[in-house]
C-alpha cells in the first residue's frame, strides 16, 4: 500500500484509527512526508506487514495517539522512525512476534514507554539509537520490562541502571 500525500487536492496528514487494520495480506507500506498523526490501532492485525518507515513529519508527542498502532503485526521485522519519538504509546509493538529491530535517530530513548509496548516481542529484539550507535536489548523477567544497553563501559552501566528503574516504573503504572 502506498498512502498518497493528497486526495482530491487535500493534503493527507492523519491516518484514522484502524484505517488500515485488518489488511492482512499487505507486506509493504509507504507513508508520505505529509503524515503528522497516526491514530489508535491504525495498522492493527496487518499480519504480513514486514517493514515500515515512519516519516520524519510524524509527531509522536501526544501519549493518547498511536495506541496499539502495530499490535498483532506478527510478521513485522523492522521499524524505522525518521524522527525521534518522544514516547512509545501503549502496546505499539504488542504481539509483534517477529520484531527484530526498531531504529530511530538521536541519542536518547523516548521519555515515556507505555504499558505493554514490548509485550510478546522476541527476546532477540533490538532498539538502535543512530545518534550514538547504541543498541538496546529487551528483557522481560517476572513482568518487569527492561531495555539494557549493549555498551559495557561503567558510565553506560550506570545509565542503564537508571533507565531500567525508569522503565520499570513506567510499566508498573496504569
Amino acid at each position: 500500500i502506498v498512502v498518497p500525500d493528497q486526495i482530491d487536492g487535500l493534503k493527507v496528514s492523519t491516518l484514522a484509527g484502524a484505517a488500515l487494520g485488518d489488511f492482512k495480506e499487505v507486506r509493504t507500506l509507504t507513508l508520505p512526508e505529509t503524515i503528522t498523526r497516526i491514530e489508535n490501532a491504525c495498522f492493527i492485525h496487518m499480519e504480513k506487514l514486514e517493514e515500515v518507515t515512519l516519516p520524519r513529519s510524524l509527531k509522536m508527542d501526544d501519549f493518547k495517539v498511536g495506541v496499539w498502532m502495530f499490535q498483532w503485526c506478527t510478521s513485522l521485522k523492522r521499524m524505522t522512525f525518521l524522527s525521534a519519538p518522544k514516547y512509545f504509546p501503549p502496546a505499539i509493538f504488542s504481539h509483534c512476534s517477529a520484531l527484530e529491530k526498531v531504529e530511530m535517530p538521536g541519542t536518547t530513548l523516548p521519555r515515556i514507554v507505555g504499558k505493554y509496548t514490548f509485550e510478546e516481542v522476541p527476546t532477540s529484539f533490538r532498539l538502535e539509537l543512530k545518534g550514538n550507535e547504541t543498541c538496546y536489548r529487551y528483557e522481560h523477567v517476572n513482568n518487569v520490562y527492561t531495555l539494557i544497553s549493549e555498551k559495557t563501559t561503567n558510565e553506560h552501566k550506570s545509565k542503564d541502571f537508571q533507565l531500567s528503574k525508569q522503565l520499570w516504573s513506567a510499566f508498573r503504572s496504569p
